[in-house]
């Protein structure tokens, strides 16, 4: 069996109403200060938008599961604010959930761009590599999300999923003891365990059973396979 990843929920923090104008163009607040003459032809032109709304519809969206609406609201969202990185990491995460990796890729890029400290953009940048086979981009991204992030029990399972892709069990099973040190009811990082020491030879049956029960115990949704697997091995002569 292999790892698994933490289930990718949002991975983002919501705006708090102070920062729903946020933008790292210094031009911008200079301009909003000095008063402007608007004809009556262009007030008709431009439709003013609730960017506070918009923002609420495109938070709900995402954390409703409404892919499609959530790309078409975020994208909205950044025509309307282009200088704040936060609703592109958010695009990048509906188009992940999407299926649409490649485009999740390019948006994340650009948000770490403007955003390089963003823990949570390098561990999704992380999953997106090895989903397309780029191991040590991978790597590289999902190491760097550690390093912003020490104490994220996810991005240490996520990194502990790659290194046992690469074969690295060792490196594997020390971040997830670490991930459980963090945060000892962490659910997948029990599971991987499980899975990690059913994996090895001869396989580590006991430490196996335990953390698989701990992760139902936390929360983890049982896995037919392994609950399987365990059976078959309890059962063994």
């Amino acid at each position: 069996m292999r790892l698994s990843l933490p289930l990718l929920l949002t991975l983002f923090a919501l705006l708090t109403p102070a920062h729903l104008h946020a933008s790292n163009d210094p031009s911008a607040a200079t301009a909003n200060d000095e008063p402007e003459t608007t004809t009556t032809e262009e007030a008709e032109d431009t439709e003013e938008i609730d960017l506070a709304d918009l923002i609420r519809s495109a938070e709900k969206a995402l954390a409703e599961g409404d892919w499609e609406k959530s790309i078409a609201l975020h994208a909205l969202w950044i025509e309307h604010d282009p200088f704040n990185p936060m609703p592109r990491f958010q695009l990048a995460n509906s188009l992940f959930r999407a299926g649409k990796t490649d485009e999740s890729a390019r948006q994340l890029e650009r948000a770490l761009l403007a955003d390089p400290t963003h823990a949570a953009g390098w561990a999704l940048l992380g999953r997106i590599h090895d989903q397309l086979e780029n191991p040590y981009l991978a790597l590289s991204a999902i190491t760097r999300a550690v390093h912003l992030a020490p104490d994220n029990p996810a991005h240490r399972t996520t990194l502990a999923a790659i290194l046992d892709r690469r074969g690295w069990r060792d490196a594997s099973e020390t971040e997830l003891r670490t991930a459980i040190e963090i945060a000892p009811d962490h659910a997948p990082a029990h599971f991987n365990l499980a899975v990690l020491y059913l994996n090895r030879t001869p396989p580590a049956r006991a430490l196996a059973r335990r953390h698989y029960q701990l992760a139902l115990h936390h929360g983890a949704a049982p896995d037919e396979a392994l609950a399987e697997a365990l059976e078959d091995d309890i059962d063994a002569p």
